[in-house]
């Protein structure tokens, strides 16, 4: 599509004036859209953390992988945008009802729409089962601690995979399939960011109550480089909350859904703390103990 589009619209210039020129326009409520779209599309990095014991020299591969990866997500976000805003600025075709493949037909014809839009199932499939390859770990995990039932922690005994937890996962995306896009990304955005600032307060707090254990990867640098790692995603969460309480009453639905999910978060546990406390009494007033 960009080769076409170079052949067809030659040099990004008029692309600059495009965005130029809606930098200067006010948007209502465009803030945190726009910021849930970034997010949407960029997040994920901590993911990779679920597996680092599985990684030959982390503390060399990681930041090389991370770093290649991050360029070439750049490029494949940013080249097509300033390829697609050249040729239309349409809302109706930016939506989810056309999108890149209408784009696409509209760069060179419908030959290369319908290679987009093949692509795009390929790749939404194959993100589909990258996601659901940490995700089914998730409750897996936290039934094998107690957190959830336990028949969440059974796995298959041909190919010990947790087929449960991906049923219910796969359930659960089937709901959330039926909300547009747009809805995806603000909820994503928001409990990105909260699950983000809970990861790094994390990171802080092992770092000051177990400053010698034993890790697979381990942030360099001391405090400075500590500072250097957290200041970033917390700036980045400090924007997020911003653009959430400007433009909140834009998006009621989604904030119901959001707060839905943190209010059985945080009931599961203190209603894990409650069955832990009640288990410890149980035990300690059994006979022979």
């Amino acid at each position: 599509m960009l080769m076409v589009w170079l052949k067809r619209f030659g040099a990004p210039g008029a692309a600059i004036e495009v965005i130029r020129g809606d930098l200067a326009t006010s948007h209502k409520a465009a803030l945190l859209a726009g910021l849930s779209y970034v997010i949407f599309n960029y997040s994920g990095w901590d993911n990779v953390s679920t597996y680092a014991g599985e990684v030959d020299r982390p503390q060399r591969n990681y930041p090389r992988a991370i770093g290649i990866a991050l360029l070439l997500a750049v490029l494949c976000y940013v080249l097509p945008v300033l390829a697609g805003i050249v040729v239309t600025t349409q809302p109706a075709v930016w939506s989810a009802d056309a999108g890149w493949p209408v784009i696409a037909q509209m760069i060179g014809g419908s030959w290369l729409g319908n290679v987009i839009a093949a692509a795009g199932l390929i790749s939404t499939w194959n993100l589909f089962n990258a996601q659901l390859l940490y995700v089914s770990r998730l409750p897996y995990v936290m039934a094998s601690d107690g957190w959830l039932p336990g028949a969440l922690a059974k796995v298959s005994c041909g190919t010990a995979v947790p087929k449960l937890a991906i049923l219910c996962f796969s359930a659960i995306a089937a709901v959330f399939a039926a909300l547009s896009f747009g809805s995806l990304a603000v909820i994503a955005c928001i409990l990105y960011a909260g699950a983000l600032t809970l990861e790094f307060l994390s990171l802080i707090v092992q770092r000051i109550r177990r400053p010698h254990a034993q890790r697979d990867f381990r942030v360099p640098g001391g405090w400075l480089g500590m500072a250097y790692v957290c200041v970033t995603p917390f700036a980045f969460c400090a924007v997020v909350l911003f653009a959430l309480l400007r433009d909140w009453k834009a998006f009621p639905g989604q904030l119901v859904v959001v707060g839905v999910v943190v209010v059985s978060g945080v009931g599961l546990y203190f209603l894990r703390r409650l069955t832990a406390a009640r288990n410890r009494a149980c035990q300690g007033g059994a006979p022979g103990d």
